[in-house]
């Protein structure tokens, strides 16, 4: 197969078929499916096992035991033979064009040379509405049928905080990201954030975005967008989300200072929540031009958190 449609999941039994619609769906069919099933309690095997007796499409199911999102991609990446992986959580779907689109735009990278520049590849997301997800006023003109850059320069200069559904070169993907180093608070850690993934492949190659919508993006599931309250555990996700992302990016500080500062603060007042110290945030950090940004956001986190938890009597870091 040229593609690998990923997707982790863990109790969304109920969400699952939809996604598995669309999948068999799709006009193009060079690709399977690998589930990898994060410890689920809710009869998800045997549902997706019906479908591996149907043999519609080829699916692929792998359990394990409750790790996070993180850690079933660390483990797709170990099965994965094909040439590119969509990834795609278990609430969503698929347009019915969705895979044929990305292997057009694949074929015509191979076609012109590109292959050595281009990693990733890019669709929109939409909601059932038909609006778009992400915030921001980021479009591409009707009459342009792609964008390619850097993540950096497509977030951080343009703009784009966008919802983007991925195709991606599997072995570049697997020269960029190195899963298992992020391993401060690992007990706690339940994801990896794709600006992190994403932004490690951005410092070696570009990503083109089509001009297209790809996925549908549904409120109903876990990966909702509009969070309720947060329990600790989220915190620091955030605060180790934030750490490692700045850290590893700083050097693209004047791309879009404010981004970067944001992180910094919610990096921060993440640490006052979970009680986190002053001293263990500082040591985890490697660059120098982190802890110097650090003390400089020291004194607005403080303000913002005090803000927060005394005037507002609730935390949003979203």
């Amino acid at each position: 197969m040229r593609h690998t449609i990923f997707t982790p999941t863990f109790n969304r039994i109920t969400t699952l078929p939809r996604l598995y619609e669309s999948i068999k769906a799709q006009t193009y069919k060079n690709f399977s499916w690998l589930i990898i099933d994060d410890g689920s309690t809710d009869n998800t095997q045997e549902l997706v096992q019906k479908w591996i007796e149907e043999n519609v499409i080829s699916i692929q199911y792998i359990y394990k035991e409750n790790g996070g999102k993180h850690t079933a991609l660390q483990l797709a990446l170990e099965c994965i033979e094909s040439k590119y992986i969509e990834m795609i959580d278990s609430d969503d779907m698929f347009t019915s064009t969705a895979m044929e689109t990305f292997e057009m735009a694949w074929k015509n990278i191979e076609m012109k040379g590109l292959e050595d520049q281009i990693a990733q590849v890019k669709m929109f997301s939409m909601y059932e509405s038909g609006q778009l997800v992400g915030y921001g006023d980021f479009l591409l003109p009707q009459q342009i049928d792609h964008l390619d850059g850097t993540w950096h320069e497509l977030v951080l200069k343009h703009n784009c905080h966008r919802e983007l559904v991925d195709s991606t070169n599997v072995s570049k993907l697997k020269q960029c990201i190195n899963i298992s180093k992020y391993n401060w608070k690992q007990e706690y850690l339940r994801f990896i954030s794709e600006f992190i993934l994403w932004s490690a492949i951005g410092r070696t190659y570009k990503t083109r975005i089509i001009n297209n919508i790809g996925r549908i993006y549904y409120m109903d599931g876990s990966n909702s967008i509009l969070r309720g309250r947060k329990e600790t555990r989220h915190y620091i996700n955030d605060m180790v989300n934030n750490m490692y992302f700045v850290d590893e990016n700083i050097d693209y500080f004047f791309y879009n200072p404010l981004y970067f500062i944001k992180f910094i603060i919610k990096y921060i007042i993440a640490g006052f929540i979970v009680k986190e110290s002053i001293h263990s945030q500082w040591k985890i950090i490697r660059s120098k031009k982190f802890k110097v940004l650090y003390i400089i956001s020291f004194f607005p986190a403080c303000m913002f958190y005090f803000k927060m938890k005394y005037c507002d009597h609730q935390f949003y870091l979203g």
